[in-house]
């Protein structure tokens, strides 16, 4: 053979066979009665030159292309959303279909993706912004699914702040703590998360009869943690809720430098269970969402809404976060 691109045609002389057999074979043509032996010998004839179709072709010929687009705001990533993407990439695999990630933003339309690629399916989580929003209304997407931020919008639910922040005071009140501070991030990309697990432990604080949590925003610096830690004790909060471990980690080390002994004067707790969060002095007490558990409900999703049979659990189960209790609170 010569070095140039190997063809359908070259497959359809190896095989003995007409072109479109070769097309209606490697493209699983689903209205075309063609003999078990003759597919053998196109997929053998197929493997032995090493053919591959072109994406293009395969679009024609479904209308769609194997890839499933995941379109994420532009939020920072931190540990859970990938190892999710992990799971779900793992479990599209098998099945033909590739996982792409589009971190939507300003400077690129959403609907630049759609003169590019015709995805098989579309994963969205929470709102794009108007405009591209509206985009993927009007695109041709044989199946969306929409994914929810929190429990204060619309779809399905896989990150419920609520219920995060409930069990981060429900512990906290376990232990003793009437007063608690909430640590608000100052990054304006994560405030729809952080709204949620705020109305979490507010709701837990109202139906034990405690004070508000007091609020104080945060940002990565440590003069800033060490004003709100020096406020959240004038004002008599003993344990924080702290949007993520991030912030948790930044807390206790702030604390511990103002020579504070955590959780003896100030308890912390996290959520996100990142692996460092266990190494630190003390351990973290932190809120762990399973991103094996959402990731396989995506997967079952994405596979069930293009009509491909499938054992993935397509609903989330209670089970799918849980507090690890270590040393900070």
């Amino acid at each position: 053979m010569s070095a140039s691109r190997i063809t359908a045609e070259d497959v359809a002389r190896r095989a003995g066979v007409s072109r479109a057999t070769v097309s209606y074979v490697l493209n699983n043509h689903p209205h075309q009665t063609i003999p078990d032996a003759t597919r053998e010998k196109v997929r053998q004839a197929a493997a032995e030159l090493e053919y591959t179709p072109l994406a293009s072709a395969r679009i024609l010929s479904r209308g769609r292309s194997d890839v499933v687009v995941m379109l994420i705001p532009d939020w920072p990533l931190g540990a859970v959303i990938p190892a999710i993407m992990d799971t779900v990439a793992e479990g599209l695999a098998p099945h033909g279909l590739e996982l792409f990630l589009h971190r939507c933003s300003d400077k690129r339309p959403v609907r630049d993706l759609w003169n590019a690629i015709t995805p098989a399916a579309v994963i969205r989580t929470g709102s794009l912004g108007a405009t591209d929003d509206e985009s993927l209304r009007r695109s041709q997407i044989g199946f969306l699914l929409e994914l929810a931020n929190t429990e204060l919008e619309p779809g399905l639910v896989l990150f419920p702040g609520v219920q995060t922040g409930r069990l981060q005071a429900d512990h906290l009140v376990s232990r003793g703590h009437r007063q608690l501070g909430y640590a608000w991030p100052a990054d304006p990309r994560l405030e729809s998360f952080a709204r949620a697990r705020l109305e979490g432990v507010r709701t837990a604080c109202a139906e034990l009869n405690l004070p508000m949590p007091e609020v104080r925003t945060l940002p990565f610096d440590p003069n800033a943690a060490n004003a709100a830690i020096v406020d959240w004790r004038r004002t008599g909060v003993t344990g924080v809720c702290a949007f993520n471990d991030d912030l948790a980690l930044g807390l206790i080390h702030a604390a511990r430098s103002m020579g504070l002994a955590v959780p003896v004067d100030l308890a912390v707790v996290g959520v996100d269970n990142v692996p460092w969060g266990a190494l630190s002095e003390p351990p973290l007490t932190t809120v762990a969402p399973d991103p094996e558990q959402i990731g396989a409900v995506v997967t079952g999703q994405v596979l069930r809404g293009l009509g491909i049979e499938t054992d993935h659990p397509t609903r989330v189960a209670s089970t799918f976060i849980s507090l690890i209790v270590r040393d900070s609170g």
